[in-house]
């Protein structure tokens, strides 16, 4: 049933100077807080398609209209660091829903139907993640509260998917995976990214 699911969306407030750094360094701050802002509109409104409830994740205030303007609810992360804080916003959407997806907003193929997958095979899983090429995830799914999963992780490196899954095999969870998208970190993305959305920065 999808009223006991749920759908986190983590995002950042676009503040410039603070988005997208190894993005910024090669194409300058302001562009790469326009691309930022596009994900970020971009991935909200595709997500807005879910059937489920939604919470818009926010760093800091600031992202509390955009929220309500797409059907989401508006909540603040909290937590010290970024495995902390995904690990908090899972416990809480898991107080009243039996399953959760979150997700982030700079995957331009990360859409509704990406989303659905994924808690279809929260039917017969435990544990649900969406790869990217760099080697992180853009999406993971539970049906239990499971903060082993984001403790002493090396966010940011090419080894975060494949240390989940390593340690949720070491707890016994049987892990499902999604297909493989690709995020916006690098100039070399832009084409790509215009590709997709038909877009030119």
């Amino acid at each position: 049933m999808t009223n006991n699911r749920r759908l986190a969306v983590f995002a950042r407030a676009p503040i410039f100077g603070k988005m997208k750094t190894r993005l910024a360094s090669e194409v300058g701050a302001q562009r790469a807080l326009d691309i930022y802002r596009h994900l970020l509109h971009g991935a909200v409104k595709r997500l807005s398609m879910c059937g489920c409830p939604k919470l818009l994740y926010a760093d800091v205030p600031g992202l509390e209209a955009l929220a309500a303007g797409h059907g989401m609810a508006a909540r603040r992360q909290s937590g010290i660091g970024l495995g902390e804080r995904m690990a908090n916003a899972i416990d809480e959407c898991l107080q009243d829903s039996s399953a959760v997806v979150l997700v982030g907003v700079d995957i331009p193929l990360l859409d509704a139907a990406y989303v659905e997958a994924a808690f279809e095979k929260l039917e017969t899983s435990d544990l649900v993640l969406g790869p990217v090429e760099d080697g992180g995830y853009c999406l993971i799914g539970l049906k239990q509260s499971m903060p082993s999963l984001f403790a002493d992780m090396p966010w940011g490196s090419d080894q975060v998917c494949a240390q989940t899954i390593a340690k949720a095999e070491a707890c016994g969870l049987h892990v499902a995976l999604l297909p493989v998208l690709w995020d916006v970190d690098r100039a070399s993305d832009l084409q790509r990214l215009e590709e997709v959305c038909a877009l030119l920065f």
